[in-house]
């Protein structure tokens, strides 16, 4: 079992955003530390993976079509490709923001116990995902840190998103949300 450690400055990954546009991502920081279980199976375990102002760029036009590009499939193989299969034993997002269009979002939390997986429906070109948080302590502007799990399931289309279930604890509270936007 070996432990390896990877450290990236000013990554930066463009899209479909026109020229002079901010980048699809950005991150001034990346910091991830691995468990490699197997080099047969390609089995690795992701125990950290922290950013320091992750910037995510999301531009969608009034057609649907936007700055994210299709993943690259193999014609007349799988319809379903699965993109990918994480689990990560600890996230942090420092100091981050969402760009979506011309709204800011804060992006600003950590989180324990992380799953998220997605594949790709070549024929209805759509993305199916699940997410899961054990336990993830957000920030938001100056108020107190709010500590939460969540689940989710959801699908991604071109101009659609489809929310099958989310539902978010907090201490003794918790919501249940479905639904299309």
């Amino acid at each position: 079992v070996k432990r390896l450690e990877f450290e990236a400055n000013g990554l930066t990954i463009h899209g479909l955003e026109p020229a002079g546009e901010a980048p699809l991502a950005h991150v001034d920081r990346l910091f991830v530390r691995l468990r490699v279980v197997s080099f047969l199976n390609t089995t690795i375990d992701l125990n950290q993976l922290t950013m320091e102002q992750p910037v995510v760029h999301v531009i969608v036009k009034p057609d649907g079509s936007s700055n994210i590009p299709e993943p690259k499939v193999k014609a007349g193989g799988d319809p379903i490709q699965q993109l990918f299969d994480l689990a990560i034993g600890k996230v942090e997002l420092r100091n981050g923001a969402l760009l979506l269009n011309e709204q800011k979002l804060p992006l600003d939390f950590k989180a324990n116990d992380v799953g998220l997986t997605m594949d790709y429906q070549r024929v209805q070109r759509q993305y199916d995902s699940t997410l899961h948080i054990g336990k993830m302590d957000a920030q938001y502007q100056d108020y107190r840190d709010i500590a939460a799990s969540a689940d989710a399931e959801f699908s991604l289309w071109r101009n659609r998103v489809q929310v099958r279930s989310l539902k978010l604890i907090s201490e003794r509270s918790s919501v249940d949300l479905s639904g299309s936007i």
